[in-house]
């Protein structure tokens, strides 16, 4: 890797890039306080404040320990993907215990990084064809599951910055020279700021249940909308209801167009069952904010 241009000025700019993301993270946690995307929450804030460190001790480490610098910017940048990972087992009850799964497997990727620091000093970062294509496929995560929602520039931004940060070590890029710490940065950073911007945008809806389904297929993406739904279109087939759940809201069954209105009691056993679904990802307060119950 080369440092050579990544000088005081540099560090002092990524720091600021990862605190704006920080700040804006923790402007966004009354978004996610209420659901099990808390997780994905931290691990995203122990993700920027990873790079953060990494940008700072580049300048001063950079002349006589670069090998180290590369195993340190190699685990930091290998912690962003431990956000969407942690969505991938945001269901209650095993939540919380999916934390040691992602922390596990975090740990497995930045292996190299850690042997590199404690037994192999001096010798450049190694990461072998099988692990580099396993890095490809969980950077190709974020925007599988949230490229039909909202926050798909979102996804693409931070998985540009994840390629840029471990372009070395990636197959199909490897033959690319160089190394882009600030590159990578400040298009993880496009990434928060996105998402935050879009967040605050109103969803327009017609109906309660298309308010309920729209902010969650958002927040929880494509992945588990797919499960969510699939329980809900059964339980509308077995009560024959004329519509279905799409990936936009429900629509008639006949001519696909969105359901305004159904009768009360069709729409309250409907509520009733995507409701009961979510409570294993959101809490009822979540779900009363968005179908207006008291």
């Amino acid at each position: 890797m080369r440092y050579a241009e990544f000088d005081f000025a540099a560090g002092t700019f990524a720091v600021l890039l990862c605190l704006v993301a920080i700040v804006l993270l923790v402007l966004a946690w009354r978004k996610v306080r209420e659901t099990t995307l808390v997780s994905a929450w931290c691990w995203a804030f122990a993700a920027l404040v990873a790079l953060a460190a990494a940008a700072l001790l580049t300048p001063a480490l950079k002349a006589q320990h670069g090998e180290s610098l590369e195993a340190i910017w190699f685990a930091a940048a290998t912690l962003t993907f431990c956000p969407v990972i942690s969505v991938l087992g945001s269901k209650r009850p095993q939540h919380r215990a999916w934390n040691f799964i992602v922390l596990s497997l975090w740990a497995i990727i930045a292996l190299p990084a850690v042997e590199m620091l404690l037994l192999q000093r001096g010798e450049g970062l190694d990461v072998n064809d099988a692990r580099g294509w396993f890095l490809w496929l969980l950077a190709l995560l974020s925007p599988i599951n949230y490229f039909p929602t909202r926050y798909w520039f979102a996804s693409l931004a931070v998985v540009a910055g994840q390629l840029l940060l471990l372009q070395s070590q990636l197959p199909l890029l490897r033959w690319q020279s160089g190394f882009h710490p600030i590159s990578g940065t400040s298009w993880i950073t496009v990434g928060v700021i996105s998402a935050y911007l879009v967040s605050r945008r109103e969803v327009r809806t017609v109906n309660r249940i298309d308010s309920l389904w729209t902010d969650f297929r958002n927040s929880f993406g494509l992945l588990w909308a797919l499960r969510v739904q699939e329980r809900v279109n059964a339980f509308i087939q077995q009560q024959g209801l004329p519509c279905a759940l799409t990936w936009h809201g429900l629509r008639d069954r006949n001519n696909g167009d969105p359901i305004l209105e159904l009768p009360e009691e069709s729409e309250r056993m409907l509520r009733q069952t995507l409701s009961g679904l979510l409570r294993r990802f959101v809490s009822p307060a979540w779900i009363a904010a968005r179908v207006r119950e008291d």
